[in-house]
């Protein structure tokens, strides 16, 4: 890794104009010109809302680009995994925009990191020109790093960043039976083309191959044990909204090698990601926020415990179980979603984020952490005016894992004007053979459907899925859940999908199983996945189910009850998954509802609440009221909006009434001050 980065020190701008030297690629992106150093926000903002029918620079943008953006098929290797976070380390990736007077603190906190880290592993820091990497390296000096230390170990890279988020549009680390690191790409807010594109970018960098996937998912969002579990959030699916539960989790295999999706219930800070309450710190140990109402919202108390029973009633995808730690929640009731389990590990130093004016919770936190993980060293960071803008420690660093960087996906020969060569790899068309890298290009944009159909097949009518709504408007993919015991059919008298209803259009014109509907295929298999996050059934008497979905004896892996040694000298490979891929373990956590994952079903939700279509159990509502919570997002103007700094979360309109005015929707137009995520009045 060092030599690669030693010898490799390029501008990251110098790269996106050789991959613009493609055909019919633009010469010149204007957005990646220089910035002005800002903050934004770790959560999304409006700035990049495509109205109805009218395209935006930044999808003009992706679309002249297609080596940075189009969807590519996913790793075709057997037994690639995830990353996980308490592995060995070779370098964090980090952004610094630079920041004015009023922001200084901020960049302290970044700082501040490679300060207490830099003695266990290298940092890579994205600057946006020289100027500023010589402020950084006259500032870690100020901190204590010595000139040989900054040398050594702190590598720059010339590019400039839309934010500081790089957890969030940073690569999501891959790695394969040998230990080789790949990359997988997911899609970023879409006012941040710069920032989305680092992943492809820095996998051209250091030869290693990205895999670009269909999804709109953030880095603070998703983790892994390596042995084929992942963790998420429900803000995945509802952004997601025209892709099925099962369509998501496909993805979820195919380019991240999970085998199991455990779905926690997002908190209110605005991003909805699960870093911002809880970590996870050993393949079956678990750290959970513990919140009050002295400190926060009487629903941050309730869904971290709705939260605590989904952890401890998860049975992972080794048959293992999880150990929950938790650990206080800070003071929140002023808007602020401070947290301590936002925090990096840096191979062996745990980077928390602490806030000077609650030294007793500090305190109480540091404890939990030293529980559990009693070998490592525990470091506060000060995250007082980070935080306030959705994020600390873990939202403003990727971790790269050790492991050699090469490309998983041989290098092609650009023969008569396209590339040709390795199996799976790109056969675009190409002006030379520099061009011909990377895996093959399933779609020329960054959603298969094509910008012509932007929401995915589906119709203004709408379709079904299980008590979910899925329908189209403003050229956006749409969902809502209906209520407590209700369903989901035609509405004769709208013409449209509507809750409250049963039945399919009568007419046959729009079928009630929303597009993309999985087939399960269970023919020839005795047991596994069907295909369609379902099972072909169960084997008996502990047996597990092997990759042809046959049952096989197979002891069951004995539950660690220590946390994982961090040295070089851990056998990765050795945990793997592979040897059971396609076992179906039945599971049905306290809150969970719906299918088992096997075949069978859960029990009904608790009292006050209902199983929506992810098998989730969530608050019921009265009728009358928004069932999405945050149907209208404000433009945030920064820390000090309401919301609980989650971008501007207000009151949105239920369905009901007629459909939009179009006077208001010029307004919106006009002002780009207000970003609709509403559901379409059809009550």
């Amino acid at each position: 890794m060092r030599t690669v980065l030693a010898t490799a020190i390029l501008a990251m701008a110098m790269l996106v104009a050789a991959c613009d030297g493609a055909s019919g690629v633009a010469a010149d992106p204007p957005l990646f010109a220089a910035k002005s150093p800002r903050m934004v926000p770790a959560w999304k903002t409006s700035s990049g809302l495509k109205l109805a029918g009218q395209p935006d620079q930044y999808s003009d943008y992706r679309a002249q680009h297609p080596d940075l953006y189009a969807i590519t098929a996913p790793p075709g290797k057997a037994g690639f995994r995830s990353f996980v976070e308490w592995e060995p380390m070779q370098t964090i990736l980090l952004s610094y925009t630079g920041f004015d007077a009023g922001y200084q603190a901020v960049g302290n906190s970044i700082l501040q990191m490679i300060q207490y880290g830099v003695d266990t592993t290298d940092f890579t820091v994205l600057v946006p020109d020289s100027a500023t990497q010589s402020v950084v390296v006259q500032r870690l000096k100020g901190f204590g790093v010595a000139q040989a230390t900054i040398d050594a170990k702190v590598h720059f890279l010339t590019y400039t960043a839309d934010s500081i988020w790089t957890i969030d549009f940073g690569p999501f680390p891959l790695v394969d039976p040998a230990g080789a690191v790949g990359f997988a790409d997911f899609r970023y807010y879409p006012e941040r083309t710069s920032d989305d594109s680092v992943p492809t970018l820095l996998g051209n960098l250091w030869g290693v191959t990205s895999y670009r996937a269909p999804l709109d998912l953030e880095g603070g969002n998703f983790t892994s044990d390596g042995k084929g579990t992942c963790y998420t959030s429900q803000q995945t699916f509802l952004s997601n909204a025209d892709k099925t539960d099962a369509q998501i989790r496909e993805v979820f295999r195919e380019y991240l090698g999970c085998d199991k999706v455990i779905v926690l219930i997002p908190e209110e800070d605005g991003t909805g990601h699960i870093d911002m309450f809880s970590k996870h710190v050993a393949p079956s140990v678990y750290v959970l926020g513990k919140a009050t109402t002295a400190n926060s919202s009487a629903k941050t108390v309730k869904d971290l415990e709705l939260n605590l029973d989904i952890l401890q009633g998860a049975v992972l995808a080794d048959g293992s179980s999880l150990t929950v730690h938790r650990i206080p929640m800070p003071y929140q009731n002023d808007g602020v979603w401070r947290t301590y389990t936002n925090s990096t590990f840096a191979n062996g130093v745990n980077l928390v984020p602490v806030y000077p004016d609650f030294p007793a919770l500090e305190a109480d936190a540091m404890a939990v952490w030293q529980q559990a993980m009693p070998d490592w060293t525990h470091v506060g960071i000060d995250s007082d005016l980070v935080i306030s803008w959705g994020g600390a420690m873990h939202c403003v660093s990727r971790q790269v894992p050790a492991g050699a960087l090469s490309a998983w996906v041989p290098d092609g020969t650009c023969t008569s004007g396209t590339c040709q060569g390795a199996v799976g790899g790109y056969a675009g068309a190409c002006q030379d053979s520099t061009q011909c890298t990377g895996p093959a290009w399933l779609c020329l944009l960054n959603e298969c459907n094509g910008s012509a159909d932007p929401c995915g097949g589906l119709t203004a009518e709408g379709c079904c899925d299980g008590r979910t709504v899925r329908y189209c408007e403003n050229r956006a993919p749409q969902a809502q859940d209906c209520g407590t015991g209700a369903t989901c059919g035609w509405s004769s008298g709208d013409g449209w999908y509507d809750c409250g209803y049963s039945g399919a259009d009568p007419s046959g014109s729009f079928p009630i199983a929303c597009p993309g509907a999985c087939t399960p295929a269970c023919s020839g298999r005795e047991c596994g996945t069907d295909g369609c996050s379902g099972s072909c059934g169960d084997c008996a008497d502990g047996g597990s189910c092997d990759a042809s979905g046959s049952c096989v004896p197979a002891p069951v892996e004995p539950t660690p009850d220590a946390i994982d040694d961090p040295g070089p000298s851990q056998d990765l490979a050795a945990e793997l998954p592979g040897a059971d891929e396609g076992a179906c373990v039945a599971s049905c956590p306290p809150g969970w509802c719906g299918e088992n994952g096997c075949g069978g079903r859960c029990a009904e939700c608790a009292a006050g609440f209902w199983c929506n279509a992810q098998s989730h159990c969530v608050a019921d509502v009265s009728p009358g009221t928004d069932l999405l919570e945050s149907d209208a997002l404000s433009e945030d103007s920064g820390p000090a909006t309401d919301g609980r700094n989650g971008g501007g979360c207000a009151a949105g309109s239920s369905r009901a009434g007629s459909p939009v005015p179009a006077g208001l929707v010029l307004g919106i137009m006009a002002l780009i001050v207000l970003r609709f995520v509403y559901t379409t009045a059809r009550e």
